[in-house]
Order: C-alpha cells, then structure tokens, then sequence
C-alpha cells in the first residue's frame, strides 16, 4: 500500500535529514526534522496504526475535497500538464494539481503523496485541508499558475534567482540572492517598488521559478517531492519596507498554496539585524516551516549539498556552462590542516606537455597558498606557478592550471598559520591532460 510504503522511505529519510542537520547545521526555528514532524500531531504507537490512520485521512480528505468540488467549478490542470481543462459538478474526479490526478487516482501512487502534504500542512485536521487544497486550486486559475511555467517575463531576476543542481537526498536546489535588490536599483524598483509591482512583477516570477522547480519532482513514495532552497542575504535591503513586503509575500504564497514543497531553508550570509527582523516575520511563518530554517556558517552547507554541486561563490566547485570536470572527474577530496601546519597535494605530470587543472577551496580561509613545479630531472630548476597569496575569508574557489614543459610534480602547498589558531578543511579535484585525453584525475 502506498501508505506503508510511503513510512518506510519516511523512516529512512528522516534518519539521513537528522544526520545532515546535526552536522553543525544551526536550526533557527524548532529542534525537530521536517519529516519526523509528518506525523507528530497523530498518535501513531505502531507501523501498522500509522498505515491504517494515514489511509482513513487521506481517504476521508478525498471524500470531503469530492464533495466541496462537486459545487464548485474549477480549472485545473490535465494530467498529462498541457492545457486547462474545465471541471464541472459531474466530474470532479478531474480535478488535478502538477498534473496529479487528486480524487478519482486511476492506480496514481503520487495522489496520496500529494494530499499528504495537505494533511501535515493542517496537522492531520482534514476539513481544514480540505479547504486549503479547494482554495489553492482555485488560486491557480485565477493566478494563471498552471500555464505561468512557458510565459516570457521580462525580468533580470534569472541571474540571481535560478534552479541549479541537487542536494544529497535528491531535491533539487534554489538559489535566492536577494542582494540583487541592493546592488541593482534599477531593479529594485521596477519589481518592488510599490504594491502592484510587487505582485504583478515579483511574486509572478517567482510563482514561475516555483513551478520550474516543481515540473522536476517525482512526488512518488521515496521519490523527490520537495526543493531546497538557499537564501543568500547578504546585502540584502531588509530594512526597506518593499523589501519585507515581498519576503512576507514569499512566505505566503508558500503557506497557501505550496504546502510542504519546500524540504529545507538555508540561509547564508545574515547580515547583523536579522534576528530582529526574523521575530517580525516569526507571527507569519507556521511551526513547520519554522522546523525548516536553517542558518549556515562557512561550510555548512555542504551538510546538505555535496561541495561538487555548490555554487563557488560559497566555496563549493559549480560554475555556469563549465564542462571541464564532469562525471566521475567532478568528486571533491578533503584535506584537514591543523593549526600552524603546512601540507601539499601533489600532482603527478609524467609526460612534457601535459596540462594540469585543479580546484581548490578552504573552509573558513585564512591561509596561504602557493604552487610550485618540481621537474623529474634534478639539474632542472623548480618554477613557480602560483606565488604565495593570502587566501581571505571572502576568497572565492580557485581555479588553476599549469602546462608541463618536462616531467615532474606539481605540488600545491596550504600554511595553516592563520592567528585563528584552528584547523582548516580544504576541499579540492584536480585532472591531468595530455593531448586532449585525460589521463588522471582526482
């Protein structure tokens, strides 16, 4: 049954996120996982109850959700996700969202995986998840949601907020540089600057990149059925009250009308004020979704994304339109410095022309790098392709290469001398070219 097998992926999964938070990742709203809360508010002492207590809801919200669309008409997506297709009273067994079949489930395992986020986002209490699935479906067609993902808006809003890459569990990745709004006036004005801006402008687009996000889950049991999404606040102009408007309106488009599609929340970079402004926003946000509120120090994130798929401006190895490391080449090593030490990653170049390509990257910075090439033949002279540099806290991943003219190696040194006096984590790949082939990576 789809319950039953929706609790043991849930088991599974609720043991891996809780390995992934308590790796130093701070959680900034209540001390309990996302999904371990799916079921916290139903007393459910045993697997089999648990079955038997989601199958009546789930079975008593499609009852309820049939009846409240029998007097209603509404559109809604088609299942295969093309065009809207209108529901009347006598069939509203048609009715679907993200081309999910809802009530009538024609053998659909990802109806229950969907009306599930429902009941949690209700706490079980099926009337009141009743209503909040008629009204957000009601809300897409008079939003346009369903049709938003294939319009062309004219935003500037694609370099900073974008889908890239996935998590460790699968999920795929958010970004949102909200200090776009701070660096780009122009722009803060034109998608913020009065009310109608904001919800005709902002929040449209950001209905779009949600539904982009949404069109690659599986909502199957254990399949994806949620995004991560990672806040970069740095220079971001909470102070300004278009700016909170637009967060507050964020947040509830979530809470309405996007229940449970959100798995985690990392925020990076907070500036010094945002405890304060969070205690404004606090009233607004429900306990779960305070549940998924994570701040992350250097380095955490990689708690929940693998360095590999990381953006660089935080220390991890992604770039755009970058295909020089791919597949099996694209693992990261690390490398732990203690205080005071200086230690050498050391690249193999057998052959004269032979190219080598490395990345490079320390959590928490503050040390010095260099590389330098030692040729095979003794009575050759060592080379310096790197001179000794100050890598700063605000360092990005580097990025280096060096073509061998002679056999040798090229070693690339990290001093731990920083006055901090702790020890560093670096993280780093390298390849070896010859002749367009590569011929060994790291």
């Amino acid at each position: 049954m789809i319950a039953s097998r929706y609790l043991q992926w849930n088991a599974r999964h609720s043991s891996k996120q809780q390995h992934h938070q308590h790796s130093n990742e701070e959680n900034f709203g209540q001390k309990v996982s996302p999904e371990d809360q799916a079921t916290a508010d139903v007393e459910m002492p045993e697997v089999e109850t648990k079955e038997a207590v989601l199958e009546t809801k789930i079975a008593e919200l499609k009852q309820t959700t049939k009846e409240e669309v029998a007097t209603e008409t509404l559109e809604e997506e088609t299942v295969d996700n093309t065009m809207p297709l209108e529901k009347t009273t006598e069939n509203p067994e048609d009715v679907c969202l993200w081309g999910v079949p809802l009530l009538d489930t024609k053998g659909d395992e990802r109806t229950n995986v969907i009306l599930l986020k429902f009941l949690r986002a209700k706490d079980f209490k099926v009337d009141e998840a009743c209503t909040m699935l008629v009204n957000t479906v009601k809300w897409r067609q008079s939003f346009l949601a369903t049709t938003i993902r294939e319009k062309k808006l004219q935003s500037k809003l694609d370099e900073c907020f974008y889908i890239q890459g996935k998590d460790r569990d699968g999920h795929p990745v958010c970004y949102n540089i909200w200090g776009a709004f701070h660096d780009n006036p122009d722009l803060f004005e034109k998608m913020l600057g009065n009310e109608s801006k904001m919800k005709n402008n902002f929040l449209r687009w950001r209905v779009q990149l949600l539904e982009k996000g949404i069109k690659e889950l599986e909502f199957t049991p254990g399949g994806t059925s949620a995004i991560l999404q990672v806040n970069d606040l740095k220079n971001i102009p909470l102070l300004k009250k278009e700016m909170r408007d637009a967060v507050h309106g964020v947040i509830n488009l979530l809470k309405d009308n996007y229940p449970e599609l959100v798995v985690k929340n990392v925020f990076l970079n907070p500036p010094w004020y945002f405890s304060a402004l969070y205690n404004l926003i606090n009233p607004f946000i429900t306990p779960r979704m305070k549940s998924k509120i994570f701040l992350a120090r250097p380095g955490q994130i990689f708690n929940s994304i693998a360095p590999e798929d990381v953006l660089v401006q935080y220390g991890g190895f992604a770039r755009s339109n970058d295909a020089e490391f791919t597949g099996s080449e694209s693992s990261v090593k690390d490398l732990n410095i203690n205080a005071g030490e200086e230690k050498s990653i050391e690249i193999a170049l057998e052959q004269a022309g032979s190219t080598a390509v490395w990345d490079l990257s320390v959590i928490g910075w503050d040390v010095s790098y260099r590389a330098e090439f030692a040729p095979t033949a003794t009575e050759s002279h060592h080379t310096i392709p790197e001179k000794t540099k100050k890598l700063l806290s605000v360092e990005q991943t580097i990025r280096g290469t060096f073509n061998c003219q002679e056999p040798g190696n090229l070693l690339l040194f990290i001093n731990n001398n920083s006055a901090s006096k702790k020890e560093k984590r670096v993280l780093y790949r390298f390849k070896v070219k010859v002749l367009d082939a590569v011929v060994a990576e790291h």
